[in-house]
């Protein structure tokens, strides 16, 4: 990788940090930057997953938990040493987050 591409890169994942965090109401944008995380180049998937860790791991992000785990599950077998150390970040911070909500069972006694 030339020193170019990897400013272009960098610059990439800021504009989608911006992005994510100045429309938290989007959800299609988190949407897009999740799938590119399944779709695109390895260069483009750990792009948007270091703006999704970024945007989701600082701050009480707007996003479906179900989505959020599923990415960082599949990130956390990924090669590289950086892409599976973010994602055990993010690990802590959704287990985090997920004390805060309230499970309601499926089955019960009236069911």
């Amino acid at each position: 990788w030339c020193v170019f591409c990897s400013q272009v890169h960098r610059l990439g994942c800021e504009v989608v940090i911006l992005l994510l965090e100045l429309n938290p109401d989007q959800v299609n944008l988190f949407n897009w930057a999740v799938d590119r995380c399944f779709t695109g180049s390895y260069q483009l998937a750990s792009g948007c997953f270091k703006a999704i860790a970024t945007v989701c791991g600082s701050r009480n992000y707007p996003c479906d938990m179900v989505t959020l785990l599923n990415l960082v599950l599949f990130k956390s077998s990924d090669t590289s040493r950086e892409i599976y150390e973010i994602s055990m970040q993010l690990m802590q911070v959704g287990h985090t987050h997920t004390h805060s909500l309230v499970l309601l069972p499926l089955w019960g006694p009236n069911n």
